[in-house]
């Protein structure tokens, strides 16, 4: 929902209506394997002991097209990242790396970093001290692998811009979740 209403605001604001290109990619970011404090529950002996599944960061880069004139023009880049929620310091550096490989492409006007709310990725990474006190302090391991991955999948989303349709969908899906 986040996705659409930002795309809704973006849209109205630059685009015409129906004309865009999408890029879309996936990135690992799993960070630290092992003896890593995961995020969410506050508790500090809740450790990770191993790989269940990867994490992962989803991104989607959205571009204003003009068909008429045969111009391109702003882009949009949603990620949702599998960690516990977004972060002030992650997102500045992401857009750090992006001005780094895109110059002029990305800011915080348009870039969204949304967490999945998983209780089950490493923690460490935000720069707070309250949510760095199960965590035991800033860990540089998973904040990297999560700023590293997301710029990555950030760049390969937008390398991949094509021509594309926009639809939105609205439904329920049972039995989909636990937690």
């Amino acid at each position: 929902l986040a996705m659409v209403l930002a795309l809704a605001a973006y849209n109205t604001k630059h685009a015409v209506e129906g004309a865009f290109n999408i890029g879309r990619a996936i990135t690992d970011i799993t960070g630290p394997a092992s003896e890593a404090n995961l995020m969410g529950y506050a508790v500090p002996g809740q450790l990770a002991g191993g790989i269940h599944m990867r994490l992962r960061a989803r991104a989607f880069v959205f571009q204003d097209r003009d068909d008429v004139k045969g111009a391109l023009g702003k882009q949009f880049a949603f990620v949702s990242a599998d960690i516990g929620m977004a972060s002030d310091l992650v997102t500045q550096k992401v857009v750090e790396g992006l001005e780094a490989q895109l110059p002029g492409v990305y800011s915080y006007e348009n870039v969204c970093i949304s967490g999945t709310h998983t209780h089950s990725s490493p923690a460490g990474f935000l720069q707070y001290t309250l949510f760095q006190v199960t965590s035991l302090g800033f860990v540089p391991e998973t904040f990297n692998a999560y700023v590293d991955g997301i710029v990555a999948a950030v760049v390969a989303a937008h390398n991949d811009l094509q021509p594309a349709v926009v639809k939105v969908a609205n439904g329920e899906l049972e039995g989909a979740n636990i937690n």
